[in-house]
């Protein structure tokens, strides 16, 4: 997925040009070159996958809808949803081969295995009365796992098609656990969804966060209401969306990243004429 993350440049880059005083989730980070250890980069991939995540899940809700159509589809038809649905999910977990890798960094595919696992690094960094993190993790891999499940009744079912090994019944039975299996994944998906936007606002000091946030509005607006990244930054500042536009070319301005500043200077206009409208 082509989302560019805001330590703009390279992760010494993004070390270097850090502030002498670290937001606060950050005074405990592990040494540098263990980039999984630091939060700020962490939930970036975490948002990045997140937003891949959607782009199929939606695909997979439209697939869900004419599957559950009470009129029969063709065989050609239902052999069509499947292979959409199959492409959809696969984008999702990646590939077997993918699964025995032991790093979400080495994953070239399966934005929801990849999700998983940064979730997993992110909840390890944090304490144990620290909640959010934990449930994010236990979300993701519910998910993950219902989304495998969910591949296994789309084999049997494709098999079918070439090979009519199942009984009518069976069929049926398959094609409903199916469904079933998809309403749990979206349904995990939703909770983690709610989770990510509670734990944004933990960031609302962090300016990495905050422009990744702001580049990549219309994927957020999708995903939650139209609206959602101002309504957030109107929750992280007492002034706002011109607060977090201050708060953003300061940081930036102070890193050095003065090319940067026009950029953020028109998404906050932007953003602030949705707010006018």
């Amino acid at each position: 997925m082509n989302v560019k993350l805001c330590f703009c440049g390279t992760y010494e880059d993004y070390v270097r040009h850090q502030p002498t005083k670290s937001p606060s989730h950050l005074a405990n980070s592990a040494p540098i070159h263990f980039y999984h250890r630091t939060d700020s980069l962490l939930f970036q991939f975490i948002l990045c996958e997140f937003i891949a995540v959607h782009r199929e899940i939606q695909v997979m809700k439209t697939i869900l809808l004419k599957m559950r159509q009470p009129d029969p589809n063709s065989q050609d038809e239902f052999a069509s949803l499947l292979n959409t649905l199959t492409l959809a999910t696969r984008n999702l977990s990646g590939s077997a081969q993918e699964h025995m890798r032991f790093f979400a960094w080495n994953l070239e595919v399966g934005a929801l295995t990849k999700l998983r696992n940064y979730c997993t690094f992110f909840s390890q960094n944090k304490e144990n009365s620290d909640k959010a993190p934990m449930h994010m993790q236990r979300y993701a891999n519910r998910a993950w796992l219902f989304c495998l499940q969910s591949l296994d009744y789309i084999r049997l079912l494709q098999h079918n098609l070439f090979e009519s090994v199942l009984p009518v019944e069976k069929v049926f039975e398959a094609n409903n656990l199916l469904i079933l299996t998809l309403e749990k994944l979206f349904s995990q998906i939703q909770h983690l969804t709610r989770l990510i936007a509670r734990v944004s606002l933990t960031f609302r000091r962090d300016e990495n966060i905050l422009y990744f946030i702001l580049q990549q509005k219309e994927g957020f607006d999708q995903i939650y209401e139209k609206n959602f990244v101002k309504n957030l930054f109107e929750k992280m500042f007492e002034n706002g969306v011109p607060g977090a536009g201050q708060f953003l070319l300061q940081k930036y301005g102070e890193r050095g990243f003065f090319d940067l500043l026009p950029l953020i200077a028109s998404k906050i206009t932007e953003l602030q004429i949705v707010v006018v409208a």
